[in-house]
Formats: C-alpha cells, sequence, structure tokens
C-alpha cells in the first residue's frame, strides 16, 4: 500500500467501519475529516497510481504526482462531483489536470534549457487488449502502442477500459458529454489495436 500524502496521514477511528465513499466524503467536506479522507486515499491510490504511471517514466515522478492529485483533492474536497457516490471519477480529473500541468511544467524547463546550451538543440478489439495489457509478455507492446495515442483517446482507453468506468462516470472525469465519450471511446479501440498490431509487427520484421 502506498503511502498516504503526509499532509492527510491520520489513524482511522475505531468507530469508522468500513463506511462507504459517500458517507466518507461527507466527513470530509463537512468535518474536515482527515482520517475519512485517508481511507480514500488507501481505496483509490492504486488506480490513481496506475493512470500516472501508464504515462510517466518514471516512479520516482509518478509518486510525486499522485501525492499532488490527492493534496488537490484535499483542497478542492468541497467541490468534488461523486458519480455514484465514489470521488473516483473526480479524483481521475484531477490527474488528468495535474498530468497536463506537469507537460506544460516540462516544456518551458525544455525551452530554457535549450536557450542556455546549443546542445540541448540537438542533443471492439480494446478488450482484448486491455487483458493482453496483464501479460508480461506483451505488457510493454501494449504500453509502447496507449503511449502513441492522442492524450484524449488515452483518457478515455484508460477510464472506460482499464479502470472500468461506466461512460458517465468517465463523462465526469473527462468534462465532456456522454455521447462524445462514446465516439471517442470507438475511436480509440480502433486506433490502439492499429498501433498494437504495428508493434507487434516492427518486432517481426
Amino acid at each position: 500500500m502506498r503511502a498516504r500524502p503526509p499532509d492527510v496521514a491520520a489513524a482511522a477511528p475505531a468507530d469508522l467501519q468500513e463506511p462507504d465513499d459517500e458517507a466518507l466524503w461527507r466527513a470530509v467536506v463537512m468535518q474536515n475529516d482527515a482520517a475519512a479522507f485517508g481511507t480514500i486515499y488507501d481505496r483509490h491510490c492504486d488506480s490513481i497510481y496506475r493512470y500516472l504511471a501508464r504515462r510517466l517514466d518514471s516512479r520516482e515522478l509518478t509518486e510525486d504526482l499522485l501525492s499532488t492529485v490527492f493534496l488537490e483533492a484535499w483542497r478542492c474536497r468541497a467541490r468534488a462531483s461523486l458519480e455514484n457516490g465514489s470521488p473516483l471519477p473526480w479524483l481521475f480529473g484531477i490527474a488528468r489536470m495535474t498530468l497536463r500541468r506537469n507537460t506544460r511544467t516540462a516544456m518551458r524547463a525544455r525551452r530554457a534549457l535549450a536557450r542556455l546550451t546549443a546542445d540541448s538543440v540537438q542533443a471492439d478489439h480494446a478488450d482484448g487488449v486491455a487483458e493482453a495489457f496483464d501479460r508480461e509478455t506483451d505488457s510493454r507492446r501494449v504500453l509502447a502502442a496507449f503511449r502513441r495515442l492522442r492524450k484524449i483517446d488515452q483518457d478515455v482507453i484508460e477510464l472506460c477500459v482499464w479502470q472500468g468506468l461506466d461512460h458517465a462516470s468517465a463523462s465526469l472525469s473527462l468534462g465532456v458529454p456522454v455521447g462524445t465519450v462514446k465516439s471517442r471511446l470507438s475511436r480509440a479501440r480502433t486506433r490502439l489495436q492499429n498501433l498494437f498490431d504495428e508493434e507487434i509487427a516492427k518486432e517481426s520484421r
């Protein structure tokens, strides 16, 4: 189990006997209950970690952004939108925005480095693919194909296929209408399968 962000870590009181997420979140919002938030973290940190890790090459950066996601969730807890009583779709939305901010920060850093040194300038087959991701022999190919997708395609595949969110929950995470989720998912499935096939073909040459 991953360590909780230090600002929200707390031992759960004895009277909290596995309440559901909705009850926990009421305690978080209405009572600023850090222990309840810690339980939410324990339940959902692995899902958010996997979401981040598929997009990042560094384990250290993934851990850092995981903490950022949950600290931001704590900061914005009163504005949370729960889908089917769960904060997970909302947390995925925060993770998506955190990745975007990290990408922009990295781009600014690269531009700054380039200015400082000239050397820097030189310097419905998706379900089958999702199952292949869990097989060690194919995981590298699937991840390579996944990372070649556009960001919006990565998001919808991640949420609807690998995380198993329904269209309404994915809609909340992505901030787009349900119909848009459905159309993006259909296109992303086809694109991911094609890229997966390309990865296999490249290795067989």
